[in-house]
């Protein structure tokens, strides 16, 4: 019974013992088939770093090269292939990295341009490298895209109403023709014009334009009003018209050309007599006008406005060229009720330039006197003396009657 129970304890230990070597020796096996099949050497992954690419437009693709073998790749080059016929690599598609150690990696960017009305788009990419024994390896990766619509403007033409603008002109017409050159429709589009200093708005926001939707490849018409100030230097203005919608907005350059005008200034003013009153009569307004400006004008014509006085208050002076100057006489009477002290004389100069009509108004300071108190005793006196005695002989040859 002793041996019985001993031999089977034996067989135990035994048993124990060789499926214990036995599954020694598959761990073994297997660690050693696991090394065998393990890739030694460098391995070239190439990403993406984008999914998406938007349509009418070139796109910048950024390829993530890494080498994620444990030895170093070598004179690694990169073709970049589109799958599809409407794709269109701008610049080289072959780009190339002289070495990526173990874990090292690399961006390249590629331009590609989309044209629109495309869904879908796919690169090929093909890697060839050496490892450090100077063998060679090639891997290919296929990657796709997903196409997105977008909103891009540009201008089409613009004009201003008049041809001819120049400072001081009120309720100018700027009309600007835009494009929504995309892919997708704009919605809620909202164009406002940016103005430098000296252009400003006819009227509130006669700057801003609300469009609404502007669909692709459909011509918007923007119209501005505005008003140039008189003392906005001449010359062209590239003004900013920034466009808001719901994806985003951008800016377009409006031009704006300001023709320069004639500019007159007196150049000297007499007046005879020199002291003048309320009821003067035959005043005789000598001045001397300068075109100072650098352009021709026409038809010039000068004239003395306001309520003081009457008489010949207007001169044709012709042409004047730059720096030209003409002489103008007006010879008027004084109202009675002009306002004694300090008076500006105002002379408005019209002409003619480029087939505008053009005006410019010129102030000048004189002093109108009160009347001399005994102007009407000195002025009536001859006139009763002749009464008096018209009245005495009346009166003599009545009474020799």
């Amino acid at each position: 019974m002793g041996r019985e129970i001993l031999r089977k304890l034996c067989l135990i230990v035994a048993c124990f013992l060789i499926l214990s070597s036995a599954s020694i020796g598959f761990g073994n096996v297997f660690k050693i088939i696991n090394k065998a099949n393990a890739q030694a050497g460098p391995i070239i992954r190439v990403e993406p770093l984008n999914e998406t690419l938007s349509s009418n437009a070139v796109n910048n693709v950024t390829l993530m090269v890494k080498n994620e073998g444990d030895s170093d790749a070598l004179s690694i080059t990169l073709q970049i292939t589109p799958l599809n016929t409407y794709l269109t690599i701008v610049g080289s598609n072959v780009y190339t990295i002289e070495t990526l150690g173990p874990n090292e990696s690399r961006e390249i960017t590629v331009k590609i341009y989309v044209p629109k009305s495309v869904s879908g788009a796919t690169l090929r990419v093909g890697a060839i490298f050496m490892d450090e024994s100077l063998s060679s390896h090639e891997v290919v990766y296929n990657f796709g895209f997903i196409i997105t619509g977008n909103v891009e403007f540009a201008l089409q033409r613009s004009c201003q109403t008049p041809s001819k603008v120049f400072p001081g002109d009120l309720n100018i017409i700027l009309t600007a023709i835009i494009v929504n050159t995309g892919s997708e429709e704009a919605t809620h589009l909202n164009a406002t014009l940016k103005l430098p200093e000296g252009i400003k708005p006819s009227w509130a926001k006669s700057d801003n334009v609300y469009v609404g939707n502007a669909f692709p490849d459909t011509p918007v018409e923007c119209r501005f009003y505005l008003d140039i100030e008189e003392s906005t230097p001449p010359g062209l203005y590239n003004l900013e018209l920034e466009l808001v919608h719901d994806d985003g907005k951008s800016s377009l350059t409006i031009p704006l050309l300001i023709s320069e005008k004639a500019n007159f200034e007196i150049v000297y003013l007499n007046i005879s007599p020199r002291e003048i009153h309320p009821g003067d009569r035959g005043i005789k307004i000598q001045i001397g006008i300068k075109n100072s400006g650098n352009v021709e004008a026409k038809e010039v014509v000068i004239k003395l406005v306001g309520s003081s006085f009457s008489g010949m208050t207007t001169s044709f002076l012709g042409v004047l060229n730059p720096n030209d100057e003409a002489k103008a006489i007006f010879d008027v009477d004084v109202s009675e009720l002009a306002t004694t002290g300090e008076n500006w004389l105002q002379f408005q100069i019209s002409w003619t330039q480029e087939g505008r009509s053009l005006t410019q108004n010129i102030f000048y300071k004189i002093q109108i006197s009160p009347s001399n108190p005994y102007f009407y005793v000195y002025f009536l006196a001859p006139t009763i003396i002749a009464i008096v005695i018209v009245a005495y002989l009346a009166k003599r040859f009545s009474k020799k009657k």
